[in-house]
């Protein structure tokens, strides 16, 4: 499984052990951090991958999937701020026989959800699946399985936080099968790292190139 990170000490550790105690080979991507992270990833267990100058969400996401040994079938992508739980792993692995693309679907509990991630992230999926011809009810999560054959020759083109659409759309060109599963994200005192200027226009123009 791959968890990009940027920064994430204070959480870092406890996914790792928690992905691992599950029996799954973690990959930790630290991108620039300037604390512990990779340290934190390393003593719990993981493999990191670190670039020193921070690359973006989608630029070190792309940039990992060129180290990962082929021979893995499936690779599981999760954030690496706390927000998702290690314990909700066995939904998706036990869905893989159903799809090549499982998502997590964070609207089973939306009332935990801060209220400008929530209208976000519903205005997001809705303009997605519109304009698509998809009908997952949350494109946007960071927390998925997919297949690895899905991603072979596969390049996201984007840098910051375009990856959760750019392998949506992927996987709908692809006319795969395509399946959700209800989370419950956790949401504390942490801030996002989206800039909405900045990564609205992104999101607009991945609308844009979708074809």
């Amino acid at each position: 499984m791959l968890i990009p990170a940027r920064n994430e000490s204070a959480h870092i550790g406890a996914i790792v052990s928690g992905c691992r105690a599950q029996g799954f080979t973690v990959w930790v991507l630290d991108d620039g951090s300037h604390d512990p992270t990779a340290m934190e990833a390393v003593m719990h267990g993981a493999k990191v991958l670190r670039r020193e100058q921070p690359l973006g969400k989608t630029a070190i996401l792309r940039w990992a999937l060129t180290q990962v040994p082929d021979e893995i079938e499936w690779l599981i992508f999760m954030d690496g701020d706390g927000q998702h739980r290690p314990v909700d792993l066995e939904k998706f692995w036990s869905r893989r026989t159903e799809a090549d693309l499982v998502l997590g679907n964070r609207w089973a509990e939306v009332e935990q959800m801060p209220l400008v991630r929530r209208m976000t992230n519903r205005v997001m999926s809705w303009l997605l699946n519109r304009l698509s011809g998809g009908q997952a009810p949350d494109t946007q999560c960071g927390f998925r399985l997919a297949r690895r054959r899905l991603l072979k020759d596969w390049q996201p083109r984007g840098q910051y936080f375009e990856f959760e659409t750019e392998l949506y759309l992927h996987a709908l060109r692809c006319r795969v099968l395509i399946v959700s599963v209800p989370l419950q994200a956790v949401y504390g005192t942490e801030k996002s790292k989206i800039f909405w200027p900045r990564d609205a226009w992104r999101f607009i123009r991945c609308l844009a190139a979708r074809d």
